[in-house]
């Protein structure tokens, strides 16, 4: 069962200033003991705005957008968890990118978990627009957490991003499954 003060402990041990969660819940599942862990982890949602994407699944699917103000630049963030099926995660990756077109003329980020390796169809589908901020790690594993052994889980960024400086897999099997990842962008 997941714990929404373990998540917040980790999200404040990181020091990260925008964070993407995946796989937390608002009310409705047992994993959470029908808590509202959205809730415990921000005192107010901000605007921002959901766009479904095409599932094949029981599970919801979408991207999760927000525009932040950083020092007067308008930084596009997005995440999403994309599903089980490549077929699909294909369909949804191109989804995305026809969502962030109108909007990469400005710093875009797009995180979340991808459920695709490094070399798939996906993850590549994602540039040359985008830059994994971890493509040159080659053992960037982020699942499983406490044994991880393959990478899921992304940081991409445009061109107008600036520049990727430190990174890091945060190995913190408290929270999730999934080892949560970490990137300085230099604006």
């Amino acid at each position: 069962m997941y714990d929404a003060n373990r998540i917040v402990e980790v999200i404040r041990a990181s020091g990260a200033d925008i964070i993407g969660l995946q796989e937390v819940d608002r009310y409705y599942s047992a994993r959470s003991n029908y808590e509202d862990t959205i809730a415990v982890l921000a005192e107010q949602i901000l605007s921002h705005q959901h766009y479904p994407l095409s599932s094949d699944e029981s599970e919801q699917r979408g991207l999760l957008a927000a525009v932040l103000d950083v020092d007067g630049i308008n930084l596009h963030f997005y995440t999403t968890h994309l599903g089980l099926a490549q077929s699909e995660r294909v369909e949804q990756v191109k989804e995305i990118i026809n969502i962030v077109a109108s909007h990469t003329m400005e710093p875009c980020i797009i995180t979340g978990d991808f459920n695709a390796h490094p070399d798939s169809v996906e993850v590549a589908s994602m540039s040359p627009a985008f830059c994994s901020a971890f493509a040159d790690e080659h053992d960037a594993f982020t699942f499983p957490a406490g044994n991880a052994v393959e990478t899921l889980d992304y940081i991409f960024v445009n061109h107008q991003s600036g520049n990727i400086g430190d990174r890091t897999v945060i190995h913190s099997s408290l929270a999730s499954d999934h080892y949560p990842i970490a990137a300085k962008l230099l604006l």
